[in-house]
Parts: C-alpha cells; structure tokens; sequence
C-alpha cells in the first residue's frame, strides 16, 4: 500500500532534478538547445545570422566559437531578443 506522502528517495530525486533544472543566464547553450528552449528558429537561421554577425555587428545573436563547436549564452541571447522586441 503506498501513502500520499512522497518517500525520502522520491524526494531527494525531485531536489535534484530542480536544482539540475535552474536556467542560468551564463548557461551555454548549443544550437539545438537555443532552438528548443530560448528561440524556436531553424538550425539554419542560426547560422546564416552567425555568418552575417561576421561582417555586420549586431545583425545576430551573440555566441561562441570553441574549437568547431558554436555555443549560445542563455542571458546574452534573451538580451538580444528583448532588443528586437516589437512595442
């Protein structure tokens, strides 16, 4: 018979998963995860913009080049899309 209160086990689990689950703003994000979770735009999007933010400033989000990797600032990347953001 199971009670309505959570186990010791089911809990320690849950606090977890939530500090796990916090969303920094100086988390980085790859591609696929600024697409799921920050600004839902194609991969190719991305990357057309990367490539434009070389000639122009400011024409895309901000990110990183790590070796062949490219990553997204959580913060950085909101803070450009609030800048868009049509009033």
């Amino acid at each position: 018979m199971r009670t309505s209160q959570p186990s010791e086990r089911e809990s320690v689990a849950t606090d977890l998963l939530q500090t796990t689950n916090t969303k920094s703003p100086d988390d980085l994000l790859t591609e696929v995860q600024a697409q799921r979770e920050e600004l839902p735009m194609s991969l190719a999007w991305y990357r057309r913009l990367r490539t434009v933010r070389q000639f122009k400033e400011d024409d895309g989000p901000p990110f990183l080049r790590i070796s062949s990797r490219v990553f997204y600032r959580r913060g950085a990347l909101r803070a450009w899309i609030a800048q868009r953001e049509v009033r």
